[in-house]
């Protein structure tokens, strides 16, 4: 009789086990759908009304194709940094996982990732077959090149995801692209951009830089405002300072 009171109490222990366990699974799978979804791009359209952040990699105009139920592919057009009036189209790619987004692209054979995961709350980036994790740490030691990359994958992010950012009109994204493109101060209008695991972070290096090119020989430059977005949940930030050079910027305002 004892004997069959220790197997009920057993038999009983592991149900109840196996009930808490197949609940918490449920939960996690609940969790990671909502993950999922919020990231999805499906209802996506055209967009030529663009934020200083894409504004500022000359980027005019943002469209985006299906390839598969969580894949994404991201078409940029932009105007070429190194020749003035040619128009460069670039390809990116959004894969959707269970627990995070990823934005990927390859530059000049090099392969680029950016990885957002809800799960872990943390943000990586990837670099060929190195994976950092997005901290201070590392925004500290970042190479010119990677960063450059790392800022306009942000930035295309964040035209994907914040709604909240402000945005030029169509018309304006595309001058204030061509004047980024041009390179010349008479085009009157620089951008400052900068990345950090906080706001406060790429607030106070995108205005470092923004002094730094004003007293390097370019007096006649004046910070007018500056945006911010943690769109990632501030694992990393973007800001970007606008300078104007000459009064002829009397339309941005």
């Amino acid at each position: 009789m004892k004997k069959n009171k220790i197997t009920i109490v057993l038999a009983t222990t592991i149900a109840v086990s196996l009930s808490f366990l197949f609940s918490c699974t449920s939960e996690i799978n609940k969790d990671e759908e909502i993950i999922s979804s919020k990231y999805r791009l499906d209802e996506f359209s055209k967009k030529t009304s663009l934020t200083n952040f894409a504004a500022n990699h000359a980027i005019y105009n943002i469209s985006l194709s299906i390839l598969e139920a969580n894949k994404y592919k991201v078409i940029t057009e932009s105007y070429d940094l190194s020749t003035v009036n040619k128009t460069l189209k670039n390809n990116y790619f959004i894969t959707l996982t269970k627990n995070s987004v990823a934005l990927e692209t390859n530059v000049n054979g090099k392969f680029y990732k950016f990885i957002k995961n809800d799960i872990k709350n943390e943000a990586s980036f990837q670099v060929k077959d190195q994976v950092f994790l997005l901290d201070d740490l590392f925004f500290q030691s970042i190479s010119k090149e990677d960063d450059d990359v790392l800022n306009k994958l942000v930035s295309i992010f964040i035209e994907l995801y914040d709604n909240n950012a402000t945005r030029l009109n169509s018309n304006a994204t595309k001058k204030v692209a061509n004047l980024i493109a041009g390179k010349s101060v008479s085009s009157c209008l620089k951008f400052e951009s900068a990345l950090g695991a906080t706001a406060t972070a790429s607030k106070l290096r995108a205005s470092l830089d923004a002094k730094e090119y004003i007293s390097d020989g370019n007096s006649d430059c004046t910070a007018i405002g500056s945006d911010t977005s943690c769109a990632i949940d501030s694992h990393v930030c973007v800001t970007t300072v606008t300078m104007a050079c000459s009064s002829s910027c009397s339309w941005w305002n």
